[in-house]
């Protein structure tokens, strides 16, 4: 099954060559994995196109969509739309892949079960099993339900809705020795650069944790398109 990591991204060309080498190198089959970069018309600072050029020569599958400045969720979406993976990964600019083979064992946790219907995720040396913050989802997820993350938010919570549906429907699965590393600014692993800034700046203004609890109904009709799904196939 061909892996899709879905990655917004922008100005860190430093960090996108950081995580493709951690994917591809760490994986068992480099050649059934695929990184989809979303970036920005405007994004032209230290030649972040210029950069996913030089990792195209290296790494046969990357690929990048330029577009508006829209939404953080509908990157991610815009991405799927374009992949042509088996399994998605909800992906950041500020991860890495520190487990080797990780492509394998992400596959043989969907393998082992009898649908495809799971949120796997790993450890991101911050959150831990509490929440799936760069989760994988299969094909028939994001079909079922039309996304890959919920289009609503500028800022955060596009993880925090998928751990709670998945949650809802008993099937979520944490794979402890699979490592995602998040190397984020709250635990000391970056800087806070502009992008950063403009985003808790986007999340404050957008008041996303109040739009988040307004939209509790959305998730468990989220749940209950899932479990629909899976009631068909047992029928």
């Amino acid at each position: 099954m061909m892996i899709s990591l879905c990655v917004p991204t922008r100005q860190r060309p430093d960090n996108i060559t950081r995580l493709c080498y951690s994917v591809f190198n760490k994986a068992k089959h480099p050649s059934q994995v695929e990184v989809i970069f979303y970036i920005d018309h405007d994004d032209n600072r230290d030649f972040v196109e210029e950069t996913i050029t030089l990792l195209q020569e290296e790494f046969i599958n990357v690929k990048y969509i330029k577009g508006d400045r829209i939404n953080l969720s509908k990157m991610w979406n815009m991405c799927a739309e374009n992949a042509d993976g088996d399994i998605f990964m909800h992906g950041g600019d500020d991860i890495t892949i520190n487990t080797q083979d990780w492509d394998e064992i992400v596959r043989n946790a969907f393998q082992e079960e009898e649908d495809n219907i799971w949120l796997v995720y790993g450890d991101d040396l911050l959150q831990g099993e509490k929440l799936a913050t760069h989760g994988f989802y299969h094909r028939d997820w994001y079909e079922t339900l039309g996304y890959l993350t919920a289009p609503y938010f500028s800022s955060d919570y596009c993880d925090t809705w998928n751990d709670e549906v998945a949650r809802y429907i008993g099937r979520i699965k944490y794979v402890p020795h699979l490592i995602t590393e998040h190397h984020h600014f709250t635990n000391n692993k970056a800087n806070l650069d502009i992008n950063t800034i403009e985003r808790l700046q986007r999340h404050k203004a957008d008041n996303v944790n109040v739009k988040f609890e307004e939209l509790r109904d959305e998730r468990i009709k989220d749940a209950e398109k899932l479990k629909n799904f899976l009631k068909k196939g047992k029928e």
